[in-house]
């Protein structure tokens, strides 16, 4: 607290202290976030210390896979991000040439839409346009230079030259149905696998391949499947009673949360079959500097 006419005002947390924070949020640690700063690990420490003394909570948390950042913490995340946005703005009054946003055509897989639309729509270092095809599709049109980038669910084996490759997240199938149905019996030995009407995603899908893939190392190929165009067409069907769905557990989970489905594990599978990651594949034509800018707003999407 410092005096001012008698009175008391609460320090306010500088510019990098907040800026500090969110680079450890979109980074997941303090090293990450250090070198995505320009500066040593150290002031990082120094400036989270600084910042985590105005506030009676936690901000931050240590966790096995870095730093998290506590509810306290997460609620400073908007101002912060607002700081950012006005800085570049401000950099742009300065340089008109140097802060204006570039655009990026980037591809995105029809699972990951509704992760990705709201974050592709508030970056501040270009303006994304979104382009929705199946992954393998969109890994060929990055190499052919028609997509500077793509958020696939597949990506090219080993080194690529011309491509950088990133995993950003990753996903879980599950079994979405009618609450009561079959996808809450089916875990827990109730209703048997022939009996169900498998709704899986048409090919090319990922999601789609690899679900039919353990329903054949299950030997359960010959149950009833039947594909669906696309991710939206799915939801419906499932809605409407006509069978139990394989989906990401994203894109149900407005519906799961509301009560109107029921979602639950795959019933059959090895323990990690039901994992699919989450890729960003780039051309080296986009740059360092944005591929990073795509990265990082993929990673944020993914902890949404």
């Amino acid at each position: 607290m410092r005096c001012v006419h008698n009175g008391f005002m609460p320090a306010s947390p500088d510019a990098d202290q907040l800026l500090t924070l969110l680079a450890v949020a979109e980074a997941g640690n303090e090293s990450a976030a250090a070198e995505r700063l320009g500066v040593g690990q150290s002031s990082v420490s120094r400036r989270l210390a600084a910042l985590q003394k105005l506030s009676e909570a936690p901000l931050t948390h240590r966790a096995a896979t870095g730093t998290r950042l506590t509810a306290a913490g997460i609620a400073l995340l908007g101002p912060a991000r607002a700081l950012k946005a006005a800085l570049l703005e401000a950099e742009s009054l300065l340089d008109p040439t140097a802060g204006r946003p570039s655009k990026v055509r980037c591809g995105v897989s029809p699972h990951l839409v509704g992760r990705f639309v709201g974050a592709a729509a508030t970056a501040a270092r270009a303006e994304v346009e979104l382009v929705e095809g199946h992954s393998d599709a969109l890994v060929n049109a990055v190499r052919r230079g028609e997509l500077s980038a793509a958020l696939t669910l597949s990506a090219p084996a080993g080194g690529e030259p011309g491509l950088r490759v990133a995993r950003v997240g990753e996903e879980r199938l599950v079994l979405a149905a009618l609450p009561g149905g079959t996808a809450a019996a089916l875990p827990g030995g109730g209703a048997a696998p022939w009996l169900v009407r498998w709704l899986l995603p048409a090919a090319p899908s990922v999601v789609g391949e690899r679900a039919r893939t353990l329903l054949r190392r299950a030997g359960l190929a010959a149950v009833a499947q039947t594909p669906v165009p696309s991710p939206a067409a799915l939801r419906a069907a499932v809605l409407a009673g006509a069978g139990s769905g394989v989906a990401l557990r994203s894109e149900f989970a407005a519906e799961a949360a509301a009560g109107w489905l029921s979602l639950a594990p795959l019933p059959f599978g090895a323990e990690g079959d039901d994992v699919v990651s989450v890729w960003l594949v780039a051309s080296d034509a986009l740059g360092e500097d944005l591929t990073e800018s795509l990265t990082d707003l993929a990673t944020e999407a993914m902890r949404g």
